[in-house]
Formats: structure tokens, sequence, C-alpha cells
């Protein structure tokens, strides 16, 4: 999801599941609330679906600026129907 040149001024949270690649670069560009990125890979058949987290890149420079706002995340969340599919947790261990 790359967000192209120009200001722009985002209050909630940005989330990019699929390809998993978040590019931010450019000029003036202002955030607050969060960013979740994800890769989610289909493992499976269209027909029976296995999806598992790939390698979520990011991409931020120029005058980007993220602040975190729990407030505007929470408001935010509070207009979608969340639905969880699977769950990872990461400890280093894992990653051997």
């Amino acid at each position: 999801m790359p967000i192209s040149a120009g200001g722009l001024d985002f209050e909630g949270i940005i989330l990019v599941v699929g390809t998993g690649h978040f590019d931010a670069s450019g000029a003036d560009k202002t955030i607050y609330g969060g960013i979740f990125v994800s890769e989610m890979i289909n493992e499976g058949t269209a027909e029976n679906p296995d999806y598992a987290f790939g390698e979520a890149t990011i991409r931020i420079d120029g005058r980007t600026v993220i602040r975190y706002d729990s407030f505007n995340i929470e408001t935010s969340l509070n207009y979608l129907p969340l639905r969880q599919w699977s769950w990872r947790e990461v400890r280093p261990e894992l990653d051997q």
C-alpha cells in the first residue's frame, strides 16, 4: 500500500493485510493512531484456504511522522466488525 507524494493527515488505524507492504515515503505525512501491517499467504487452495503469516515490510522516510494515539485507534476499531482468523505467539525461540 503506497501513500504517494503529497500531504496527508490521518487519524485512526491503518490496516494493511494481504500483500504486507506499507510505503509512506515522501513529504508531509502525519498519522495520528497506528499502523498494522501483515502479509497473509494462502498455503491452501481457493476452495480450502489455509492462511499463514508472511514477512511484512514497512518503508518510512522523508518527513513522515507517526504518532501513536490510543484514542484514535480505539475510535477506529469501534467501527469495524473484526473477526479473528488465526493468531501466532511471537517468541525468539519460534523463529529458529
